[in-house]
């Protein structure tokens, strides 16, 4: 019985971590990222939020399509969907942690949850897609 079972957990486990809005596929097949930069960050360099979407876009062989704008409407563009990832400065514990999943910090140590930093904000459930940007910026 288990030699019978095992053909079908593999074929399970390509799809854990999921992606039930397939925004890794969609990205890939895309052959871009739509990335949100969230604008008139004081505390850092427009260049280390371009890095950021750099490695992303390197790790799935795709570009990048950035916009730039206020957080909270770049936010709600990745809760509908219009965008891919939003890069920006936010604390772990976001108020807006309810509708978006949030990447560790960017190119720098995990400060406590309150404290903002650099980080890149997903649709909410897109846990294979967080996945592949945590690996992508491992080590920035």
């Amino acid at each position: 019985m288990t030699a019978t079972l095992l053909p079908l957990l593999l074929v399970a486990c390509d799809e854990i971590p999921s992606d039930p809005l397939e925004t890794t596929r969609k990205v890939e097949e895309a052959g871009v990222v739509k990335v949100g930069f969230v604008s008139a960050e004081e505390d850092v360099d427009p260049a280390q939020m371009e890095r950021f979407a750099a490695r992303v876009a390197e790790a799935h062989g795709v570009e990048v399509e950035a916009t730039e704008g206020a957080a909270g409407s770049l936010l709600r563009a990745l809760e509908s969907e219009n965008l891919d990832l939003v890069i920006g400065v936010f604390p772990k514990a976001s108020p807006w942690a309810e509708q978006a999943a949030f990447t560790s910090a960017f190119a720098t140590a995990e400060p406590e949850k309150e404290l903002p930093v650099l980080r890149g904000a997903v649709h909410l459930g897109e846990n294979r897609w967080l996945l592949s940007i945590e690996r992508a910026i491992e080590g920035a």
